[in-house]
């Protein structure tokens, strides 16, 4: 009978401490899902947050834009690399009133008046135009771009180079004035959004990678991030301490990649979380999908002509949606624009009617190229992005038709006009210009 009552006594022992084990593994996953909840839902207020701060600054941007040039003041010039041909300059309104909202990625376009008699390549009292992409998080303070110095394409040392960015890195100084058009541009990344993004820039295309970046690092973003930048040495490099900053984001990869020698100070570093790898090779697609893991991404790239088309190609045969190729390109300050790709098939007059002046198109890749080369400049046209972005050249057709065979203007062009920077004559053409 005692063993009986004891076996009964052990046995209902054993069934509640199975039943207190059963609460205690049900109380700890329930704090276990307790926590992960509260992450969740608290990734999912940051995101809340940072849209509604985003459409309020769209808002607020709407309000203060500005049509046409305004003054801004150079308060601080800085070289950003050992070799010291890409500089920053940091701009402020001269007004002293706020600044609207951009999106990263985006353009200014800035004219200055090139006076520099100790510089015979530049156009002596001509008002030149470009645009210089922003390349920081945006702030209604001040605005920055990032300009680097070029220099006539090898082989041609005898032609000049960049005559603005050869303008901005020897006469702009501390204290000097530019007249500046608000910010613009189609190629930004939707900071809205929390997709994984891919950020590529090559060269001194980096600048608005930079933008999207430090936008993104501003506000901790947990959003998946890759983002490579692709330089020949650690001369060219710029910036590392923002890179740095960006790479201790807990869900950001930055990598970069130099098609020359890696700096003795990166040789032996190794691949470790929460910092910049630095590796051999160029940013192409054999890198993308060595380091990628997928081809799931938006993905967003700047550079040199070829590594802009290769990249847009190689992505597409990846499989990567059209959708989700974002790009932007430079146009060449040099006179490598004046080039014909072809001989013309018909020879087609141009006349510039303001300027009663006719000229005969033979094939160059542009209006603009055309009148390059002929040594004409009518200041009724103003040319800065050379791209067909930001419309500034936009010209009144009077007679005849154009084409645009080899770019095609963004948000199209209305009828009746024409974007001399990227368009060629279909047929005999007059302009108002």
């Amino acid at each position: 009978m005692a063993n009986a009552l004891l076996v009964a006594g052990l046995v209902v022992l054993g069934l509640v401490g199975i039943q207190l084990s059963l609460q205690i593994a049900t109380g700890t996953a329930h704090l276990r899902f307790l926590r992960t909840h509260r992450r969740l839902a608290h990734r999912e207020w940051q995101t809340r947050i940072a849209i509604a701060e985003a459409r309020l600054a769209d808002t607020k941007t709407q309000a203060q834009e500005w049509r046409g040039f305004r003054k801004f003041e150079v308060r601080k010039k800085v070289f950003e690399n050992p070799a010291k041909d890409i500089c920053s300059f940091y701009l402020y309104p001269h007004d002293g009133k706020s600044l609207p909202r951009f999106s990263p990625g985006q353009f200014l376009l800035c004219q200055v008046e090139v006076t520099n008699p100790g510089e015979s390549s530049l156009n002596l009292g001509e008002a030149e135009a470009r645009c210089y992409s922003l390349s920081d998080a945006p702030n209604y303070e001040n605005y920055r771009v990032t300009v680097r110095r070029l220099s006539p394409p090898q082989g041609t040392e005898d032609l000049p180079g960049g005559v603005v960015s050869n303008y901005f890195h020897d006469r702009i100084k501390e204290g000097s004035l530019i007249d500046i058009e608000a910010p613009s541009g189609d190629f930004y990344l939707e900071t809205a959004k929390d997709t994984p993004v891919v950020l590529i820039g090559g060269g001194v295309g980096v600048t608005p990678i930079l933008s999207m970046m430090n936008s993104l690092a501003a506000v901790a973003s947990a959003r998946e991030t890759w983002i490579f930048y692709g330089l020949r040495s650690g001369e060219d490099a710029v910036m590392l301490d923002a890179f740095e900053r960006a790479a201790a984001l807990p869900n950001t990869h930055v990598v970069w990649s130099y098609s020359g020698s890696i700096p003795e100070a990166f040789a032996d570093r190794k691949d470790t979380p929460n910092t910049v790898l630095h590796r051999k090779g160029r940013v192409d697609m054999d890198c993308l999908k060595e380091i990628l893991p997928s081809n799931h991404f938006d993905f967003y790239f700047c550079g040199p002509a070829p590594m802009m088309a290769a990249l847009e190609k190689g992505l597409g045969e990846w499989g990567v949606p059209e959708r989700f190729i974002h790009y932007e390109a430079f146009a060449p300050e040099s006179s490598e624009s004046d080039t014909a790709l072809s001989a013309a098939s018909e020879t087609l007059e141009v006349r510039f009617d303001a300027e009663n002046k006719m000229i005969a198109w033979s094939g160059e890749k542009s209006i603009f190229a055309m009148a390059r080369k002929n040594n004409f400049n009518t200041k009724r046209i103003r040319y800065a992005c050379r791209q067909g972005k930001c419309k500034s050249c936009l010209t009144a057709v009077k007679s005849g038709t154009v084409a645009y065979p080899h770019v095609q203007p963004e948000g199209g062009v209305e009828d009746g006009y024409c974007l001399p920077c990227i368009c060629v004559p279909a047929t005999a053409l007059e302009l108002d210009a």
